[in-house]
């Protein structure tokens, strides 16, 4: 069985993503069942996986779906600036065990041994998927996607990781590093190549409320917290006359410190798309709806359609995975829940997840909605399976889905006026979910369904 989504898939030049939002620590096998479950092409991990966790990093690594990776400030936690590490940042692994083996021969015999370069250890356990100042073509597809700065902490200034930098990757700043970016794009991207770029913080300019997609939430003046290189590089992009399709990151959680959620998408006056995947947690326990329901997870993933390389909807996905020996005993006799029991469940995730929205319940937006629902094209669906299905030991089923994009009508870059089309369609796409957020006077965790349609009146 499939439900479906408002989003494009399944014809020709259709490219599905899942993005892996900050792990802090939150990785395990069912992860990797329920990523393999989605059945996407591509994966983008965006970093934060624990404070210099190597283990973690290793068990994604080791996952067989293709995928790029860029590490996160808290990938280096403690040698990025020299903090005392408090606590140790990852359990032993064999390499470190080996490592410490020797270190303690060699302190016997006097010699002095560096501390274990945690960093490396990752990045060496990534190897070519680490795609930080670097880029790789998607399978089977012209997109190309290419890496930020890695390890961004986000902010105007290097100053406090600027030794890091430079000893990893000769970079003393912030223009050295636009820099960097940008002969990787114009050296080796062919022009013609829609592009799509990752990185662990998303760029400067996107807006300094604290509820923007890069805002300050930690103080009271707010700001804004994005990458200056960053926008530095799509600035020169545009100028150049080069297609940015998306921008993907994460680094600014969701959840507002204090209250409120981030508002996790924006679109530029070009129609590039930008998407913050930062669902913290993104591993939550499964509602349970009885002595005898088995205990369960949902791990959320943002899965992301592109066609002919424009992004033509995101959502967000939280997948429940079950232990299959728990599953099989459960009492349920039915291998599908029916249409109200999986509006049961997103309504329990909604109320108790920390992920969950605040759409508008306005006049205004009850009348956007209604605009939505009556211009719903039938060609736009993302198919996602809610079956439930045995993957790697477990029991693996799609529960809840939130829209959190979609683009209006056929895009084509064939012609000037088509591309000027579309990124009409975005602008005003955005405009009404401006107009719908500012009178909730809520901030919300995505754009609503009923920011859909207002080109279409």
């Amino acid at each position: 069985m499939h439900r479906s989504v408002a989003c494009r898939a399944g014809s020709t030049g259709r490219t599905r993503l899942a993005v892996v939002g900050d792990v802090h620590d939150q990785w395990s096998a069912k992860d990797a069942a329920a990523l393999k479950a989605l059945d996407v092409d591509f994966t983008l991990f965006v970093g934060d996986f624990g404070n210099e966790k190597v283990s973690v990093v290793k068990e994604i690594a080791s996952i067989g779906e293709p995928k790029a990776v860029i590490l996160g400030n808290h990938d280096a936690w403690y040698t990025m600036t020299a903090r005392p590490r408090s606590r140790s940042p990852s359990p032993p692994t064999a390499t470190a065990a080996t490592a410490a083996a020797a270190a303690a021969a060699a302190a016997a015999e006097g010699t002095p041994q560096p501390p274990p370069d945690r960093v490396q250890h990752q990045l060496d356990a990534l190897g070519d998927c680490h795609i930080g100042y670097s880029h790789m073509q998607l399978p089977n597809s012209s997109i190309s996607l290419v890496g930020a700065r890695p390890f961004s902490k986000g902010g105007k200034s290097m100053r406090t990781i600027k030794d890091f930098m430079a000893r990893l990757y000769n970079i003393h700043d912030m223009g050295e590093s636009a820099q960097r970016i940008l002969q990787i794009i114009h050296n080796s991207v062919p022009h013609c190549n829609p592009l799509i770029i990752m990185g662990h913080n998303g760029p400067a300019g996107l807006g300094g409320e604290r509820h923007n997609i890069c805002g300050v939430d930690w103080v009271k003046e707010a700001g804004d917290h994005g990458d200056p290189d960053l926008a530095a590089v799509l600035q020169q992009l545009r100028e150049a006359g080069r297609q940015v399709a998306l921008v993907v990151s994460g680094h600014m959680h969701h959840k507002l410190r204090g209250s409120g959620n981030r508002q996790m998408v924006h679109v530029d006056d070009t129609g590039c798309v930008y998407l913050n995947a930062a669902t913290v947690p993104r591993v939550v326990p499964a509602p349970r709806r009885g002595p005898d329901t088995p205990p369960a997870t949902r791990h959320h993933f943002l899965v992301i359609e592109l066609q002919n390389g424009a992004v033509q909807c995101a959502a967000d996905a939280w997948v429940q995975v079950t232990e299959a020996d728990a599953a099989d005993s459960s009492t349920s006799s039915s291998s599908q829940p029916d249409a109200a029991q999986q509006q049961a469940a997103a309504a329990d995730h909604s109320s108790s997840s920390s992920s969950s929205s605040s759409r508008s319940s306005s006049g205004a937006g009850q009348g956007l909605l209604a605009a939505a629902q009556q211009a719903s094209s039938s060609d736009l669906q993302l198919q996602l399976d809610w079956q439930p299905r045995a993957v790697q030991g477990f029991t693996v089923q799609v529960a809840e889905v939130s829209e959190v994009f979609r683009t209006l009508g056929e895009q084509s870059s064939s012609s000037s006026s088509s591309s000027s089309s579309s990124s009409s369609r975005h602008i005003q796409y955005w405009d009404a979910f401006n107009a719908a957020w500012q009178e909730a006077h809520v901030p919300s965790r995505v754009l609503p369904a009923e920011a859909v349609a207002v080109a279409a009146s």
